[in-house]
């Protein structure tokens, strides 16, 4: 797995959005199935939300295809799964990603520029 990938996916798995928000471009943009979200506080937001509906969730990417990469962009597309509690149930799911990663060319770090989640068509 790509660095800028393996990084994000560990920092969600933290439940903690100041570890989510190191991964992320000061303007990224979030599309969900059900919401866009622009900026950190929506992004915040939305993530918190997230965690506190599906508590312990583990988030993992499978079936990983680079579409582009070159020294400062990376942009993949993925199988999303998760899982976790809901009210003590197990819950489980899955979708389809895409994410769009660009490098500060002044610090060599990976941010996450884009992300599309949405769940698998019927």
């Amino acid at each position: 797995m790509h660095e800028a990938l393996a990084q994000y996916i560990h920092a969600a798995n933290t439940w903690d959005f100041d570890q989510v928000q190191k991964c992320l471009h000061d303007e990224a943009v979030f599309y969900f199935t059900d919401k866009t979200c622009i900026g950190m506080a929506e992004i915040r937001k939305y993530f918190e939300h997230g965690w506190a509906t599906v508590k312990e969730e583990k988030y993992w990417p499978t079936d990983i295809t680079y579409l582009h990469e070159d020294a400062n962009n990376l942009l993949c597309t993925y199988q999303f799964n998760y899982s976790g509690y809901t009210d003590g149930i197990l819950v489980e799911g899955f979708g389809r990603a895409t994410n769009m990663f660009a490098r500060n060319t002044s610090t060599g770090k990976w941010w996450l520029l884009h992300e599309h989640l949405s769940y698998m068509p019927d």
